[in-house]
């Protein structure tokens, strides 16, 4: 089946997402999975998640967890600890470093939005999310 323009064109998006992110990573010697981690342990109230959670919002391995972890451990953006109510549960929260990184973060995702949608009305960006939401609605039903 021939690819369609509008999924060609999404898949070019995404790769041009992850360079310009990788790109401004890589000054500071992350990738764009420890940074995902970095702002999901953000948005806790507590800035902390246990490892299971954290795998399962990667979608991945418990090796590849714990890998991800240790090496953001090594960088002081995270610390990693037992649960006081049950030692095998493991930890992961965040430094004042790794918040640092997050605020970094956050600047260049706000500016990769605000490419993405320079030159386009309100009214286009609303149709914009619209049908991007009834696609991803299509594959996350799957």
């Amino acid at each position: 089946m021939i690819e369609s323009d509008a999924v060609r064109y999404i898949k070019h998006i995404n790769d041009c997402l992850k360079k310009r992110a990788n790109n401004s990573l890589r000054n500071e010697g992350l990738t764009l999975m420890q940074s995902h981690v970095l702002l999901k342990l953000q948005e806790t109230p507590d800035h902390r998640m246990t490892f299971k959670e954290i795998e399962k919002d990667l979608h991945v391995a418990q090796s590849t967890t714990a890998g991800l972890l240790g090496r953001l451990q090594e960088k002081h953006l995270i610390e990693c600890c037992d649960d006081p109510k049950d030692k095998r549960i493991k930890i992961a929260c965040l430094t004042a470093c790794g918040v640092g990184h997050c605020a970094k973060a956050r600047k260049n995702m706000a500016e990769s939005h605000r490419l993405m949608l320079q030159g386009l009305t309100q009214e286009e960006i609303d149709t914009l999310t619209e049908l991007l939401s009834k696609v991803y609605s299509n594959l996350e039903n799957e």
